[in-house]
């Protein structure tokens, strides 16, 4: 996948700044005044032009969807990093797709001016991602019990197009299509109003006023003075709970927090309600236990950006696990890797979850597609690491992350 590169103003000094497509955090280079992202909605982007002094400007909308794709099929299941891109409106005489545009050109924060017109997109997000589901589906290995698209990322590009004896291409000045046919297509398509607002909120402790420093990509904001955890809502920064698993083998030096979603959900026709449930449906090699009827069972599912197989492992072996020990305290005390896979990007792995932990296969995987999975509840749980010259380790739940793998899932990728 590549990130594409995008055009700011900062709010405070009006310094300029290029960022990477996923950053959230801003920090002017000149005043040093960092601020999150805020827009409602998806990110809306525009590519540059290079249209003659005076042409009326006509911007064609494209959705673009990164994310990670698993599919399950018979044997085994698939899975691998997609980033891509489809028209968000019906027009022939438009081109089916950007190429490698947004990757190699520096893209804006969609606005309107004089003679501009933004076409209206005909769907909205939710469809545009059963679109690119769809899209996905069709290249898949066959066949296929369950598909899943984890961690998405949408956000939209707008293209510059103008007319001129027939509909121009404005980043390279030519034709795309004839101007009869294309002028009377365009002129039925719904245009949108250019009244989307990028908003910078600045990164200060809304409980105690503390300057909270944040990586660039993080989705979490925590404040070193107070001990307290926000997000981005719509109206500013909102206040998140998360817990602490306790280290309990001791290592205060060369350790890392790294962030777990515990999701709480039930599934139609599976009973996955307690632990023992979840022993019996995994045929887990154990002799159910007195008490484990009424331990709830949880799936765990990274808060952070890995690999698709980094990702589906860590999982894996977390939700295997079952953390057990009572959580303590809120922040912990010591290094945190930040938030950078939002909750509603982590719930599409609970099937592929399924279909990996659960058995037997061949009862389990015809039935995962008509099976309803209803969440209850989400909550940040920080799990200890401790480090090691290549990997971060937990050695009571059998789970190693590559230190490589946390450095390469934050750079961009071409």
């Amino acid at each position: 996948m590549t990130t594409l590169r995008v055009e700011h103003q900062c709010p405070q000094c009006g310094a300029p700044a290029v960022l990477e497509e996923t950053d959230r955090i801003f920090t002017c280079g000149y005043c040093r005044v960092s601020s999150y992202l805020l827009q409602d909605g998806c990110f809306r982007y525009m590519l540059p032009h290079a249209a003659p002094e005076g042409r009326n400007l006509l911007y064609f909308p494209y959705w673009r969807c990164r994310g990670m794709l698993f599919s399950c099929g018979p044997d085994t299941i698939h899975q691998r990093a997609v980033d891509h891109s489809l028209p968000a409106a019906p027009a022939a005489c438009f081109p089916q797709s950007l190429g490698l545009r947004s990757q190699a050109m520096t893209l804006r924060p969609a606005s309107g001016g004089n003679g501009t017109r933004f076409i209206s997109p005909a769907a909205a997000a939710p469809d545009a991602v059963l679109d690119f589901k769809a899209h996905f589906r069709r290249v898949l290995p066959e066949p296929v019990h369950v598909d899943a698209l984890v961690g998405e990322t949408l956000s939209m590009i707008y293209a510059p197009f103008y007319v001129d004896n027939a509909l121009m291409d404005a980043v390279l000045n030519r034709p795309v299509a004839q101007a009869g046919p294309a002028e009377e297509a365009i002129s039925d398509l719904p245009s949108a109003g250019a009244d989307w607002t990028l908003r910078f909120v600045p990164t200060l402790c809304p409980n105690c006023g503390w300057d909270m420093a944040a990586e660039k990509d993080a989705l979490s904001l925590a404040c070193p003075g107070c001990r307290t955890l926000w997000r981005a809502g719509k109206d500013g920064l909102k206040r998140m709970t998360c817990l602490t698993l306790p280290d309990l083998d001791g290592f205060t030096e060369g350790r890392l927090f790294l962030p777990f979603w515990r999701i709480t959900a039930s599934v139609s026709g599976l009973p996955l309600a307690s632990y023992a449930d979840f022993a019996r449906q995994a045929n887990l090699p154990k002799v159910l236990r007195d008490g484990w009827e009424i331990v709830p069972f949880h799936f765990w599912t990274p808060a952070l950006r890995l690999s698709p197989q980094g990702f589906l492992k860590a999982a894996c072996a977390m939700t295997l696990a079952q953390p057990g020990d009572a959580p303590a305290g809120e922040l912990p005390d010591g290094r945190c890797h930040p938030v950078t896979l939002a909750f509603t990007g982590a719930v599409p792995a609970l099937k592929i979850l399924m279909a990996a932990l659960l058995r037997p296969k061949n009862r389990i995987l015809p039935r995962l597609a008509g099976m309803t999975v209803s969440v209850k509840d989400g909550l940040l749980v920080y799990v200890p690491f401790r480090e090691t010259p290549h990997e971060y380790v937990h050695s009571r739940f059998g789970l190693c992350i590559g230190r490589n793998m946390l450095r390469l899932s934050r750079q961009p990728r071409g």
